[in-house]
């Protein structure tokens, strides 16, 4: 089962604030955050980690304090994060499969929606 407990209000409130992975090492800017389509609870942010570079990252196990995200990945493996495309401003329940798998997260309760973004930075 998922452990997101992050609040959309906080959350909004970190747009444009910093990632950092579980080590303490900045991974880069909070610019987005999508909302689970049926329960329109928050579950991926995108964070840009370079220039034009944005990946998805989960919410599971995540922290937020004012403008500072901390989650429970390695800054490597989120800049390694496989590309998703939109399809009208969604994510497709199958690239959010794809990152369940890449991220090592328990995907037997879990049933691929498609993700809408709340905010852009």
């Amino acid at each position: 089962m998922r452990e997101v407990q992050v609040d959309l209000k906080h959350l909004q409130g970190a747009l444009g604030g910093t990632v950092y992975s579980a080590e303490g090492e900045r991974i880069g800017t909070l610019t987005t955050v999508y909302l689970h389509d049926e329960t329109r609870r928050p579950e991926w942010i995108e964070v840009r980690t370079g220039w034009l570079k944005r990946r998805l990252v989960p919410l599971d196990h995540a922290q937020v304090a004012y403008q500072r995200v901390d989650v429970p990945y390695q800054r490597r493996l989120v800049q390694d994060t496989p590309r998703v495309k939109e399809q009208d401003g969604v994510v497709v329940p199958d690239d959010e499969d794809r990152l369940f798998e890449y991220y090592g997260l328990p995907s037997a309760d879990h049933i691929a929606h498609p993700l809408r973004p709340v905010q852009r930075g």
